[in-house]
C-alpha cells in the first residue's frame, strides 16, 4: 500500500566535495526534501543513493523515502569557488544513474522535479497529476526545452526558472502559464500570483542549495494550503538559512 504524503520529491541525492576538504551529503532532492519537511509538510523522497549516502538526516526529518539503493558508491560533485563563478565537477556514476527510472509509489496531488536529466523530467512530469508539477527545467529552460514543455503545460503547477539559466526571453512563455523566476540576491517575482519577495540579507558561507531549499519550503507551503506572500516569505528565509551554513548543515545542526 503507497504513503500518502502532502508532496513529493523527485531528483538526485549526491555527495558534495566542497572546499578545504569538507564533505557533505548533497543533491537537490536532499535540500528540497529537508526545507519541505521543515516547512511543515509531509514528504515522500523517490530517488537513487549509493552505499555511500548518509540517510539519517532526512530519516530524522521524518522524510518517508522510496531508494533504489546501487551496490556501490554513487555520485560525487565537487565544488569549486573561483573569483569566476562557482563551478562543479561529477565524478563516479553519472547523472543517469542517479536518476529515478520508475514512477513514484506515493499517493500526493503535487510533486517537485528536481533538476535531473531532462528526459526523466519530461518522464516523470508525464505522470504527475493535472497541475501537480514544481519543475525546475536542467539544466536550462532552451527553446528546445521549452517545445518539449508546450504539450504538457497543464501538468505544471508552478514553473521555476533561474534568471541565470533562461536561455529564452521569459516574454514569450504565455501569461498563463504558471511561472516563478528566482533572481538571486535580488529575490525574485511570481508571474501567477503577482508577488515579489526579497532575499533575506545573511553572510554567506555556502550558496550550495539555496534555490533548492527555497523552491522545497515555498511547495510545502502551498501543499498546505498557505499564501502565497507566506510561502514566498518562508521560500526566502529557507534559502537564507541554508547559505548561513556549510552544505545542509542548517537543516539538522539547530
Amino acid at each position: 500500500m503507497s504513503a500518502r504524503v502532502d508532496l513529493v520529491v523527485i531528483g538526485n541525492l549526491l555527495i558534495d566535495e566542497l572546499p578545504n576538504g569538507v564533505v557533505e551529503p548533497g543533491g537537490a532532492a536532499l535540500y528540497i526534501s529537508l526545507a519541505a519537511a521543515r516547512a511543515g509538510a509531509q514528504v515522500g523522497l523517490h530517488s537513487v543513493a549509493g552505499t555511500d549516502y548518509p540517510l539519517n538526516t532526512l530519516k530524522k526529518a521524518g522524510v518517508t523515502l522510496s531508494l533504489k539503493r546501487l551496490a556501490g558508491p554513487g555520485g560525487r560533485t565537487v565544488i569549486r569557488y573561483l573569483p569566476s563563478g562557482r563551478t562543479l565537477e561529477h565524478v563516479g556514476p553519472g547523472h543517469q544513474t542517479m536518476t529515478p527510472q520508475e514512477p513514484h509509489p506515493f499517493e500526493s496531488t503535487l510533486v517537485v522535479l528536481a533538476p535531473m536529466p531532462w528526459e526523466w523530467q519530461m518522464y516523470h512530469l508525464d505522470r504527475a497529476p493535472s497541475a501537480g508539477a514544481f519543475l525546475d527545467p536542467y539544466p536550462t529552460l532552451d527553446s528546445s526545452r521549452w517545445n518539449d514543455l508546450r504539450g504538457r503545460l497543464d501538468k505544471l503547477r508552478l514553473l521555476v526558472l533561474n534568471k541565470e539559466e533562461l536561455e529564452i526571453d521569459i516574454e514569450t512563455i504565455p501569461k498563463e502559464v504558471p511561472v516563478l523566476l528566482k533572481e538571486g540576491a535580488e529575490g525574485g517575482y511570481c508571474r501567477l500570483s503577482g508577488c515579489r519577495w526579497q532575499a533575506v540579507p545573511v553572510e554567506v558561507k555556502d550558496p550550495t542549495g539555496a534555490g533548492d531549499s527555497f523552491l522545497g519550503a515555498l511547495a510545502a507551503g502551498l501543499a498546505l494550503g498557505r499564501n502565497w506572500e507566506e510561502c514566498l516569505r518562508v521560500g526566502a528565509e529557507s534559502a537564507a538559512t541554508v547559505i548561513g551554513d556549510i552544505g545542509a548543515r542548517s537543516f539538522y545542526s539547530s
